[in-house]
């Protein structure tokens, strides 16, 4: 919830990220097109009712780093991604990815790879 609020007071909208990369990526003339699908609920549900307490303050301690951070972080990792740099679009807070390690059913989700793949 803390990270949710956060996000929508600074526009950073979670709910909505194609747009956005679109977006974005019209700007410099690129077409956005989704890398790959996951059926996201029911790992979601596994995470949230197994996940342990080392996992939830790893989780905890993301969310305020990123709000400590402020928005910028975000919005550069978009343009530099929409630009292609790869690079730079990793090279912000990784505080996301450092939680969904934590939850197993994340990361046994993540081994069977995405539900679907998009067609290039």
């Amino acid at each position: 919830m803390i990270a949710g609020d956060y996000r929508k007071s600074v526009r950073l909208e979670t709910a909505e990220p194609e747009r956005t990369i679109g977006r974005l990526a019209g700007k410099h003339g690129l077409k956005a097109r989704p890398a790959a699908t996951y059926k996201a609920m029911p790992v979601i549900k596994t995470a949230v009712r197994e996940h342990s307490r080392e996992a939830g303050l790893i989780c905890l301690e993301g969310v305020l780093d990123e709000v400590n951070a402020g928005p910028e972080a975000a919005r550069a990792a978009a343009r530099a991604w929409a630009r292609g740099d790869v690079r730079g679009a990793i090279a912000g807070p990784r505080n996301f990815q450092r939680c969904l390690l934590r939850c197993r059913a994340w990361r046994t989700s993540s081994a069977r790879g995405p539900a679907t793949r998009s067609r290039p």
